[in-house]
């Protein structure tokens, strides 16, 4: 079994969901290839030292990665290493005093009402302009998958992985089972009715396949980014997430007289910390420009 193999098995009986897994072997081949280049060798459990890994940080700085990206790759060197010390081939991890490299904290990006407006605007035209039978029935699908991802907030992989049965639709109420998130946790997610017409649409169409969408994550990049270009928004599946919970972040309630709290946007994004969904609360460039407008 090679070293990927069996990191990726160790990585499964830790839980890790399988994007995880992918992008954590991903960013080890990355290490490992400037590794052989560099010390002339392959890359084993044994032989990661921290002089390594200051000098691939190094060399990352110097190719002009992004912070982000340099990050990222250093965990997954942190949790080979992690690894390497429970096989028993190294006592202790080279990477505990790698530090990231800083960022600014800043807010995600999401769409404001007039790209959202945009953006379905699209989908719609694309079912309108489809002819019956297979170029409808992906038009109507896709319309359903903008729509759905824009009305709960599910990561693309958690849509992809929906099952039929996963997804619950009355006539006044409605709600998706996510079985896998991230970390393996699951979650409920209420369906609204925006979300819920379209998906009657879609399920209306026969098939014999038990997905819910039948699409991979690449897929829906794709979709996403095509409508995107033809509304003139710059937008991606997660870019859809971001803009159901500022959405949701500024949702009045009601018959309660109350904004939607942290904590129950917390439970719908399946975040685990209160501290990844307080970045919702930064102000976006509209919010910038009505602040600059309201100057006397």
């Amino acid at each position: 079994m090679s070293v990927y193999d069996s990191f990726r098995a160790w990585l499964a009986d830790q839980g890790r969901s399988r994007q995880t897994i992918r992008a954590y072997t991903s960013d080890l081949k990355h290490f490992a290839d400037w590794f052989n280049q560099t010390n002339g060798q392959a890359l084993t459990p044994n032989n990661l030292t921290a002089i390594d890994a200051r000098e691939y940080k190094q060399w990352l700085l110097q190719q002009k990665a992004a912070p982000a990206t340099i990050n990222r790759r250093l965990i997954a060197l942190r949790i080979f290493a992690d690894f390497a010390i429970s096989q028993g081939h190294i006592s202790t991890n080279p990477l505990t005093n790698i530090k990231p490299i800083k960022q600014q904290a800043l807010r995600p990006r999401w769409l404001e009402k007039t790209q959202q407006a945009a953006l379905l605007r699209e989908s719609e035209k694309s079912i309108n302009a489809a002819s019956a039978g297979d170029r409808r029935a992906r038009a109507t699908r896709d319309h359903a998958i903008v729509v759905f991802l824009l009305h709960t907030g599910l990561r693309v992989a958690e849509l992809c992985a929906l099952v039929r049965s996963d997804v619950q639709i009355g006539k006044r109420s409605g709600a998706v089972n996510v079985r896998d998130g991230k970390g393996g946790k699951a979650r409920r997610v209420p369906v609204n009715a925006a979300a819920r017409d379209a998906l009657r649409a879609w399920v209306l169409i026969p098939s014999q396949s038990d997905s819910m969408f039948g699409v991979q994550p690449r897929q829906v990049e794709k979709l996403i980014a095509e409508l995107g270009r033809r509304a003139g928004v710059a937008v991606t599946p997660h870019t859809l997430r971001h803009t159901f919970a500022r959405n949701m972040r500024n949702t009045l309630i009601a018959h309660k007289g109350r904004h939607v709290t942290l904590e129950e946007l917390a439970a719908l994004l399946g975040h685990e910390k209160i501290s990844t969904t307080v970045r919702y609360e930064l102000p976006g460039e509209a919010d910038l420009q009505q602040a600059v407008e309201a100057m006397e």
